[in-house]
């Protein structure tokens, strides 16, 4: 069992996605104050993006076995109704993940639409990370269906097994940390379980 550290390139440089601000903040752009916001927005966005550093660390397990609602990865045990689901004969890998962009805070004396916009642009940067990170095992797994994240919360993967991941994946090297009540940190992170197999059948459908 070996951790490995990755680190995504900063979208700074990148236009603002600002379909998805408009998408997560629920905007109607027929609003002149709202237009007014997602201008100030995306000429927040680099300096929201140069704050932050995009970085994943993943473990995979040297072995793994499913038996209905539980998934056990070297020795560590993790429950969903979703894993009575998978095709045990057809998996091939198993890996769990910690992910952050690190602290993504607004100014001390930032007004309530500058902190909703960095709040925002946080989020964001999470879901484009965990998306560059799902890229990057399917590069590392050609050929096979990489499942969604198990993510803490979803597909019945409960918010509490934090503390069961903490004991595959030590997050404390990307600066991450799980709470003894399992909250993990800081705020703008996530973390799962990613699956490879033949094919998706038995994966989660979104």
């Amino acid at each position: 069992m070996k951790q490995h550290i990755i680190t995504f390139p900063n979208p700074a440089e990148l236009a603002a996605p600002t379909d998805l601000f408009v998408q997560y903040t629920r905007m109607d752009l027929t609003k002149k104050r709202q237009q007014k916001m997602l201008e100030q927005a995306v000429a927040m966005y680099p300096d929201v993006c140069n704050m932050v550093k995009l970085q994943a660390i993943i473990t995979e397990a040297d072995s793994f076995s499913v038996d209905g609602e539980a998934l056990t990865m070297d020795g560590v045990t993790f429950h969903s109704t979703a894993f009575a689901d998978l095709k045990p004969e057809q998996l091939h890998k198993a890996y769990g993940y910690f992910l952050t962009i690190g602290k993504c805070m607004p100014r001390d004396d930032a007004g309530l639409v500058e902190i909703l916009i960095v709040d925002t642009w946080g989020s964001i940067l999470v879901d484009i990370c965990r998306e560059m990170l799902t890229q990057k095992l399917q590069e590392l797994n050609p050929g096979l269906a990489l499942s969604p994240s198990f993510g803490l919360g979803f597909y019945g993967v409960s918010r509490e097994q934090a503390l069961q991941l903490k004991e595959f994946v030590d997050p404390a090297p990307i600066g991450m940390e799980v709470m003894d009540n399992a909250l993990v940190l800081p705020q703008k992170s996530c973390a799962g379980i990613f699956l490879t197999a033949d094919t998706d059948e038995g994966f989660p459908k979104d």
